[in-house]
């Protein structure tokens, strides 16, 4: 069955008329499977980000996707930066990160490097806001240079045993011009008039005096170091050339709830809750493979207890077409959705910046000057996240789906993490620590009881086969 998937965003100041519609079939590589629901938490103060029917997803547009993040925003009637009271409201960030030029089998990793920069920098203007130290320095500095050229020849020398200065320069001059000819393929002794005046004129242009130096430099350093949570991809818009380059554009919003989410993943507190909604694999069967190839990052959201959850979404392109490599790909993605899991637990966020405006101006004696711009910028953002143990966080849905700029399909998968389903896994894995003998032992060979015979075993016929197995009990 096909299903036309429209996404509109439009703005007073910016109206967005060709976003494109997205239609694709609907079917996944898998039906979603259902993870056990856990108790919902105890109510808490939390502000609602989300309206009905707008999942934070992504969308492709065909324009670019900063302008089409910041229409969203003003859409939606807020802006960067902070939105209601420090309370109850939230932070908006916009993170860019640019699509590169390159061949289609490389499409997903340019992807997959524009999202990680785009919500690099999202969290860089964050931890800036968080513990910005900022310095400047400014320098100006005039000087002059050595005498003109006739005034150093009327100096002559400093001691009778040295050369004067004006044999010095002839010597430099006529040294210069010899080069000029070597330049040009011309035995010096052989030279025509001609030859030799351009080749003394260029000779003396080497030589010019400096009359004076006018140097200017302003240099400012931006560094921040601050540990950095709870930012979600609220959405993510992407847009991309027939070339394969292009952009992705992130709106991240940090709010109290999705800080307090983390802290009760960290055993801190209790998560928040709020009206129960979808179920998260549901959810994103709905959603389909048209619109999750544009979801990135991780997303908070409510479940159908009304349980406050991690929704981590992950993608890869398999590196053939064997079945082999496509189940590869879809472990990669699930990789990649436990990473940006992982990350949005918090990371230590180092930012640099460095931005140094420097000129430099030449007078010369014949009246010419030389400007030379030393002007640089520098930049370095890293992002560390030390290991931390993160049970109960399962894949519910995986999809495969193929981008209009690859030669390959994509596959993704959609990892939810929970308090409920985190605890859940901590008793299993207890009472499996329990039950698990990993070292070996006797076992059961202790015990006695009746005989029997052991059903015979068919031979081999050498045929091909096949058949399915039992379905176990309803979980």
């Amino acid at each position: 069955m096909l299903h036309t998937r429209l996404s509109f965003v439009s703005s007073a100041a910016f109206v967005l008329a060709s976003v494109i519609a997205l239609t694709a079939a609907d079917s996944a590589v898998a039906a979603p499977r259902q993870a056990p629901g856990g108790a919902s938490q105890e109510s808490a103060p939390a502000v609602q980000l989300e309206r009905d029917k707008d999942y934070g997803t992504a969308v492709a547009v065909t324009v670019k996707a900063d302008a089409a993040a910041k229409a969203y925003i003003e859409e939606r009637g807020w802006t960067i930066g902070r939105n209601g009271t420090p309370e109850s409201g939230f932070l908006i960030f916009i993170g860019t990160g640019p699509i590169v030029e390159g061949k289609p089998a490389d499409f997903h990793i340019r992807r997959a490097q524009a999202f990680e920069e785009a919500m690099l920098r999202a969290k860089q203007k964050l931890v800036q806001l968080l513990a910005a130290e900022v310095s400047t320095s400014l320098k100006f500095e005039y000087s002059q240079g050595t005498p003109p050229l006739d005034e150093i020849a009327k100096a002559e020398s400093v001691t009778p045993s040295e050369p004067g200065a004006l044999a010095k320069l002839n010597a430099i001059l006529n040294h210069e011009i010899d080069k000029e000819l070597e330049k040009r393929n011309i035995d010096p002794s052989l030279q025509s008039p001609e030859e030799k005046a351009k080749a003394e004129k260029a000779a003396q242009d080497a030589a010019r005096t400096i009359l004076s130096t006018t140097e200017f430099s302003d240099a400012t350093t931006i560094v921040a170091e601050h540990a950095v949570s709870g930012l979600q991809a609220f959405r993510t818009f992407e847009s991309v050339t027939s070339k394969g380059s292009g952009q992705i554009a992130v709106v991240a919003i940090h709010s109290r709830k999705t800080e307090e989410l983390q802290r009760a993943l960290l055993g801190l507190g209790s998560a928040p809750s709020g009206a129960p909604k979808q179920n998260v694999a549901q959810w994103a069967k709905e959603q389909g493979p048209s619109v999750l190839l544009y979801t990135h990052g991780v997303q908070v959201r409510t479940n159908e207890h009304g349980e406050l959850v991690l929704v981590g979404f992950g993608q890869a392109s398999p590196i053939g077409k064997s079945e082999r490599h496509l189940a590869a790909a879809t472990a990669q993605a699930s990789v990649e959705a436990m990473k940006n899991l992982r990350r949005f637990m918090g990371s230590l966020v180092r930012s640099a910046q460095v931005d140094t405006m420097a000129t430099r101006v030449k007078d010369f004696a014949d009246d010419t000057s030389e400007f030379k711009n030393e002007s640089q910028f520098r930049e370095s953002i890293t992002s560390v996240a030390e290991s931390l143990k993160m049970p109960g966080a399962p894949a519910v849905f995986d999809w495969e789906f193929q981008h209009p700029q690859s030669d390959r399909v994509t596959v993704g998968a959609v990892h939810v993490w929970s308090v409920s389903e985190a605890l859940a896994a901590n008793d299993l894995r207890d009472r499996l620590r329990q039950a698990s003998v990993p070292q070996g032992g006797d076992g059961i060979s202790g015990k006695r009881g009746p005989s029997g015979t052991q059903p015979k075993q068919p031979a081999a016929s050498g045929k091909s086969s096949a058949g399915q197995g039992a379905e176990g009990e309803t979980p």
